[in-house]
Parts: structure tokens; C-alpha cells; sequence
């Protein structure tokens, strides 16, 4: 029975951001690059599947479905260190309305600088640098056994030495879907419209690629779940549930695609936590193009544990070093 409930969902979820992908032909270029990939610490580890699992603020940027299924408010800050002066910093903040939506607000910024500034005849201008800028709101909505979301990001970028800065939007699409609190889906396709308009010469517009994830997430708790919660349901009925187990293993693997891809890029990763007495969790994670990463996350015995540190660092073929992620969140009763 739940499986025929669930098939609508995941035929909804598979299909219309491949129609949407499908419908936006006109070519793109590096228009909102930076925003592409989120840098926090879970997908930098190669785990970002697991965010359906337990999601937390920084859903909106990964899988804005999942908002619906975090309870309270939270808010996280994170900062990441790249190759060649870049960096980005992700502030965000999410409140849902139990057992039927969530909403999310975010800012994201990405800097590099010591560019090479030259002339069309190969003379040097200096030193350069770029600034982007991303904010985003996004809500997921609870639907049978599943979640569907969407976000929209307005984007600007400002370049020294030019004095129109490039400005645009970008919407987002994404779903998920749980077996029994055990096995998760999820797909989320970004850029499906929007693009950047510069302010100069009167503003060509550039299409942003597209971006596609279709990842699967298997929980196997350690320990039987020690918290009651209390969830009303639509109708206004209160029901006590079980709480998130506080040791646990999660396998993932996610498929990722870009409009330019050649070919999608597999990942494996895992998320454990062996023993709830030192509130300390490990992930792992390789992936088909050559990444491999490591990260921790710790919860301190204090504040009620709603607040948590995550670490990572990732050999990153893309970024073509080390890269180093570091992440602070706090969850908010309700």
C-alpha cells in the first residue's frame, strides 16, 4: 500500500525537472558558476544525500524538499577555504511548521582575487578580483510519504575595475521520499530558469547551466531512539513519534550532471556515529572523478545538544587541491 502512494511522488520527482532541464536549450556559459556546488562540510564529504535524512537549515541550498521535514527553527554559518585565493562564506536560516512545511533564507558569497588582469594585446592591468553574491529563499511542503520544494536566488557578481556589476536569478527544483525512516531518495535539479544580465552594453543575457542530483541514503541505526516528539498532522491530531537514533551508520550514493558534463559523476560516501558518549561522527566519501574526502562533526554536551560543529576537507579535483570546509549550526526548539 505505501508503495502505490508513493509512485505519483517519484514519478513527479523524476520527471518534471527532466522536462524542465530538457525545455532550456539556449546554450549557457559561466554565468553563476561559483553557486553551482554548495561547499558545507556534509558535501564536501561526498555524504550530501545524507541531508534528507536528518536536514537542518543548509537544506535549502542542498535539497529545499527536505525543509519540510526539519522541525523548529535552525541556523548555520559556514565558511570554506579554496586553491588560488577563493573562498565562500553560507549563512542561512530555516523554520517549518510541523508534519506540513518548511521555509528557508540564505546568503552565499564567493570571492577570489589575484587575477591576472590583461589587455586584448596581452598587457598587463594588475591584480584583480571578483565578488559573487547569492540569496536565496526556498520552501518544501510535506505530500503523502514525500516532500516536493523550490527555491529562487537572485545573483550578482561585481568585478574590480568595472563599475556595472552582472545581476540575474536562478530557480531550483527538488524532491524526496522516505521508506519507513530507513531508506531515502532524493533529486534536486538547480538553474531550470533565470539567468545574468550585465549592466553594461544593454545587459546580454546569459543563460546558467543547469545542474542535476539524483541520490539514495540507507539508515541503519545502532541504538533504539530515546526522544518522544510531538507532531501534529494537518488535521490538528497529535501524534508521538520517535526520535532521530543518536548512533548511527548511513550509506550513500548520489549521481550528479551538469548541462556541460560529458558524463555524471558517481559518489559513495558514510556518515557514522559509533558511540552517542563522545556525541562525535565521522564521514568518508570517494567519488568516479577522483575526489576523496574526510570529514567529523561534533555535538558539545551542552545547550541541550542543538548546537553542532562540522569539519572537512576534500582533495578536490575540480577546485585542483585541498579544500577545507568548516561549518557552526544550531537547531531551535519549537
Amino acid at each position: 500500500m505505501f508503495f502505490h502512494q508513493a509512485i505519483p511522488l517519484i514519478v513527479l520527482m523524476l520527471c518534471v525537472p527532466l522536462c524542465v532541464a530538457t525545455a532550456q536549450t539556449e546554450p549557457g556559459g559561466l554565468a553563476g558558476a561559483p553557486f553551482r556546488r554548495t561547499l558545507l562540510p556534509s558535501e564536501a564529504s561526498l555524504a550530501g544525500a545524507s541531508h534528507v535524512v536528518f536536514p537542518d537549515a543548509t537544506a535549502l541550498l542542498t535539497n529545499s524538499a527536505a525543509l519540510a521535514r526539519t522541525t523548529g527553527g535552525g541556523v548555520a554559518a559556514a565558511i570554506s577555504l579554496l586553491p588560488f585565493q577563493q573562498q565562500q562564506q553560507t549563512l542561512c536560516g530555516s523554520y517549518a511548521i510541523d508534519g506540513v512545511a518548511g521555509f528557508g533564507l540564505g546568503i552565499t558569497r564567493y570571492g577570489v582575487g589575484g587575477i591576472a588582469g590583461r589587455t586584448n594585446t596581452g598587457q598587463k592591468l594588475g591584480e584583480l578580483s571578483s565578488q559573487d553574491l547569492a540569496v536565496a529563499v526556498g520552501a518544501g511542503l510535506n505530500i503523502g510519504p514525500g516532500n516536493v520544494g523550490a527555491s529562487v536566488r537572485y545573483l550578482r557578481r561585481d568585478v574590480s575595475g568595472v563599475d556595472a556589476p552582472e545581476n540575474g536569478y536562478s530557480i531550483g527544483l527538488s524532491g524526496s521520499i522516505a521508506f519507513q525512516k530507513r531508506l531515502f531518495i532524493s533529486t534536486s535539479l538547480s538553474n531550470v530558469a533565470g539567468g545574468m544580465i550585465a549592466s553594461y552594453q544593454d545587459g546580454p543575457k546569459e543563460v546558467i547551466p543547469w545542474h542535476g542530483r539524483f541520490g539514495a541514503a540507507y539508515l541503519l541505526p545502532f541504538s533504539e531512539p530515546e526522544l518522544e516528539e510531538q507532531h501534529p498532522d494537518p488535521s490538528g491530531q497529535i501524534h508521538r513519534e520517535s526520535g532521530p537514533p543518536k548512533e548511527y551508520l548511513i550509506g550513500t550514493v548520489e549521481a550528479t550532471i551538469g548541462q556541460f558534463s560529458k558524463q555524471p559523476a558517481v559518489s559513495i560516501a558514510a556518515e557514522c556515529v559509533p558511540y552517542r558518549g563522545i556525541d562525535l561522527g565521522f564521514r568518508l566519501g570517494f567519488s568516479s572523478v577522483g575526489d576523496a574526502a574526510f570529514g567529523l562533526f561534533l555535538t558539545p554536551p551542552i545547550d541541550s545538544q542543538n548546537l553542532r560543529l562540522d569539519f572537512a576537507a576534500r582533495r578536490d579535483y575540480e577546485f585542483g587541491g585541498i579544500t577545507w570546509h568548516v561549518m557552526i549550526s544550531k537547531r531551535f526548539a519549537e
